[in-house]
């Protein structure tokens, strides 16, 4: 007990006055420290509701830009089919184009050699027109012949005779038969 009571005498204890101002000191910091802390979670409360809407409106956006995404991917599926389809329409027409290439020059190949009917179908109408020419002793102007009957009449001796007549002309057909029966009476009997 000399112990307790030696140290009771070292450590004075303090009056009620100081333990209630320092209890009142206490109080102060603690309410102080709380006014602060509300302070900051105020503060705090604020800066998470504005993140919260900045995230809400980058949620919005990532959305927004995700169905533009898809819909640009959609679209470009559709074109790639499209790309193809055509694709496919281009080696066909390139095939048919071919084939149809092969089949002309085939075609004309056969037309650069006649037949042996055709042969003698333009022999005979050689022959024919060389025989007119002849007997009748006319020579036409063929480029002429849209505007008018133009050429001439000769009996390739003695006789030279320019003729034109209208197309509209009523007695055409006298008139050429009379042009080649000039150039068959001779000189001498005229």
């Amino acid at each position: 007990m000399d112990k307790i009571l030696a140290l009771q005498d070292k450590f004075e204890a303090p009056s009620v006055e100081i333990l209630e101002e320092a209890l009142k000191q206490h109080l102060i910091a603690l309410k102080r420290r709380d006014n602060e802390q509300d302070h900051l979670l105020t503060e705090n409360a604020a800066k998470i509701a504005e993140l919260e809407g900045k995230k809400l409106e980058l949620e919005k956006r990532i959305t927004q830009e995700q169905s533009k995404h898809i819909a640009c991917l959609d679209e470009l599926e559709r074109r790639n089919k499209i790309l193809k389809e055509r694709e496919h329409e281009k080696t066909r027409l390139i095939t048919e184009n071919r084939h149809k290439e092969a089949e002309k020059n085939k075609i004309m190949s056969k037309c650069k050699m006649p037949s042996v009917t055709d042969e003698n179908t333009l022999e005979n109408g050689r022959k024919k027109f060389e025989y007119y020419k002849n007997l009748t002793g006319i020579r036409w102007d063929y480029p002429m012949l849209k505007n008018g009957i133009k050429g001439y009449v000769t009996n390739k001796q003695d006789y030279i005779h320019p003729f034109f007549f209208e197309l509209d002309q009523a007695d055409l057909t006298a008139n050429l038969w009379e042009e080649i029966a000039k150039s068959t009476t001779l000189k001498g009997s005229e």
